[in-house]
């Protein structure tokens, strides 16, 4: 049996062995602690246990490791399924809204042009405003693109009829006067 700090191991009366902490070079960075075993009503001894501190810093250390790559890993997986969720819920919709926004008036026949109804975009945020608000453009630019057309053909037909008279439907002074403008520009 080793001797305590002091050299005297506890008795009856104080049988608590406290836990102590050495590096000695006969035993090395040890922990020790004891706890008093009493057998009918008298301290028979003290179990006693060393456990080496090299070895608990070593697991501390492996376990560290462990810890480390675990969140590591965690952080990677983290970041895949947030840019993942990035690129479908902001990125393409985004790119999906900017070429169909390049392609509505494209001259190029190889595009579909007004194609904003057709977009389905299930988005709650501002890209779904967004593609609300471009829908509605669409809509009132279609109208007044067909309403342009109606007026156009209304004022082609207003002109004719101006050219023209009422009861015989022969042309009149305004015609006569359009083509001799006409002729003096070719002239």
């Amino acid at each position: 049996m080793d001797t305590f700090d002091d050299g005297i191991w506890p008795d009856e009366e104080h049988s608590v062995v406290p836990a102590t902490i050495t590096n000695e070079e006969v035993y090395g960075w040890l922990c020790t602690s004891a706890y008093p075993v009493w057998k009918d009503g008298k301290l028979a001894g003290h179990l006693c246990v060393d456990i080496s501190m090299e070895e608990v810093k070593a697991k501390e250390r492996s376990y560290v490791l462990i810890t480390a790559f675990a969140m590591l890993a965690l952080t990677v997986i983290m970041l895949i399924f947030s840019l993942l969720y990035v690129d479908r819920s902001v990125v393409r919709p985004v790119v999906l809204l900017s070429d169909t926004a390049k392609n509505y008036c494209s001259e190029n026949n190889d595009v579909v042009h007004h194609a904003f109804e057709e977009l389905e975009i299930r988005t709650d945020n501002e890209i779904g405003q967004l593609l609300s608000s471009m829908k509605q453009m669409e809509i009132d630019m279609n109208a007044n693109i067909h309403a342009l057309i109606d007026t156009k053909v209304a004022l082609k037909e207003s002109q004719e009829l101006a050219t023209k008279d009422a009861l015989t439907g022969i042309r009149n002074k305004l015609a006569y006067d359009q083509e001799v403008k006409k002729l003096e520009k070719d002239l």
